[in-house]
């Protein structure tokens, strides 16, 4: 919008200075005549000055550059012509171009001073009248007018070709459109410049984010601009707080681990006094005390996995991405071993690039308590699969025993409610469960398989 109101400011300036030499040059014609009873006259001593006057400026025998006439407003009778400057209006020669002279396509309207730019329009009815003018030219003219008293009005009419101004019309539009094309290009290089200062930041701290997220980074350390500053002072200490709140969680574990072991040790050290004494026992006694010392064993094994797990655990605030198909492997071998008894299948149909954002240990905890439910309650098969629902996992594990309760399977998720009570257990591994995926920010719920028995729907974030 500038380089236009430039442009048409700049043209309109040259058309004030092209008018502005016309009126000069009307003003300095004008006083090489006299005036005599309605004719103009040029005075014989001044007849050389005027041809060279006209030579200086430019007019010259024919129509193609420049012409000047007089001319009267009320007859529009031409009175003297730049094409016969020395003769006047009753001369034969002037007879001879008459037609030509009032043929000119370049006619300004009686009485007006005006400067434009016309483009000619040939009389059609002279097709035969040679113009001596290319017709496709512009031109720029003024006209003068003036009185006689009582004689009537005059005017003068100047005609000059535009061809000039729309060269430099030309050029200047050539130039502002390059500068265009390169004040185009120069904001969009500031652009792409400011893109890249500005987003390079933010591309530094996600970069930071995800080497946290791997692992491979404790907390965000790099420097940013104030405006990135109060976020990486929140997700540090949101890092900082899970970190302390992980690591409480696991010496809790460990305090609680180790103070049972030393109890734990001594009852073993009493079964085996009484294990001494085992063949004095009644049969029903020396049952009970198996049964102890099962039980025992179970107990010091959880207290070895806790002490193991506070450990190994990862201090990491951010979980990094575990896949599901290897653990759900190994547990299969596990778990077809411990239910040796009962001829059935565990189906696992779990792509191997499917992970989830959860700690192994728990993910192990979470699917060893729900596989194994599966395969005590089963007839035939257990199956597993798993996919992907937006940024979640949606893992289904199915079996075709005999379903949960119509009235109401989401109680089962509490601590100390079993679906049945026949078999051993405290009713906690379903709420056991459902703390973990809770925790990891997923949800659990219990529905019925296709295989018309139980099916455990677990979401997890991936």
């Amino acid at each position: 919008m500038l380089a236009l109101l430039l442009f048409y400011f700049t043209r309109q300036q040259e058309l004030e200075k092209q008018q502005e030499e016309l009126r000069e040059i009307g003003f300095d014609l004008l006083g090489y005549f006299n005036f005599n009873k309605g004719a103009f006259e040029v005075d014989p001593s001044s007849r050389e000055d005027l041809m060279k006057f006209l030579v200086k400026e430019g007019f010259g025998d024919t129509l193609r550059d420049s012409s000047a006439y007089l001319q009267a407003t009320e007859t529009s009778l031409i009175h003297w012509h730049t094409l016969a400057p020395e003769e006047n209006l009753s001369s034969p020669k002037f007879s001879e171009i008459k037609d030509v002279i009032i043929s000119f396509p370049i006619k300004a309207k009686p009485g007006l001073s005006v400067i434009d730019e016309l483009a000619p329009e040939p009389d059609k009815e002279d097709k035969d009248i040679d113009l001596e003018m290319e017709h496709d030219k512009s031109y720029i003219v003024y006209a003068y007018g003036f009185q006689h008293s009582p004689y009537g009005g005059y005017q003068l009419v100047i005609a000059r070709s535009a061809q000039e101004l729309q060269n430099s019309t030309q050029a200047m539009m050539k130039n502002l459109i390059y500068l265009f094309i390169a004040s185009a290009l120069l904001v969009l290089f500031a652009q792409l410049a400011s893109s890249y200062w500005v987003i390079s930041p933010i591309r530094d701290f996600d970069e930071e984010i995800k080497r946290i997220e791997s692992g491979n980074q404790e907390t965000i350390a790099n420097h940013y601009p104030e405006e990135l500053t109060p976020i990486k002072g929140t997700i540090n200490t949101l890092i900082q707080y899970e970190v302390g709140q992980k690591r409480r969680y696991r010496d809790a574990l460990d305090d609680l681990a180790h103070s049972l072991k030393t109890p734990l040790a001594a009852i073993q050290g009493y079964l085996e006094q009484v294990d001494k004494i085992k063949g004095n026992l009644n049969p029903e006694t020396a049952s009970q005390v198996d049964g102890i010392s099962s039980q025992l064993e179970n107990m010091k094994g959880i207290v070895s996995y806790q002490l193991k797990k506070a450990v190994v655990t990862n201090h990491h605030a951010l979980i990094t991405p575990n896949a599901i198909r290897p653990i759900l492997t190994r547990l299969r071998e596990s778990l077809l071993k411990v239910h040796h008894e009962k001829n059935f299948s565990i189906d696992i149909k779990v792509e191997s690039n499917i992970q989830v954002r959860i700690d192994e240990d728990d993910l192990l905890e979470l699917f060893g308590n729900l596989i194994h439910n599966a395969c005590r309650f089963c007839e035939n098969i257990v199956e597993v699969n798993a996919q992907h629902d937006g940024n979640m996992v949606v893992i289904n594990i199915d079996d075709d025993g005999m379903g949960f309760p119509d009235n109401n399977p989401s109680k089962l998720l509490q601590r100390g409610i079993r679906a049945d009570s026949k078999t051993e257990g405290q009713g906690i591994g379903l709420a056991v469960c459902t703390e973990i995926v809770e925790a990891a920010g997923g949800k659990i719920e219990l529905l019925v398989s296709p295989q018309v028995g139980a099916r455990v729907r677990v979401r997890l974030p991936s």
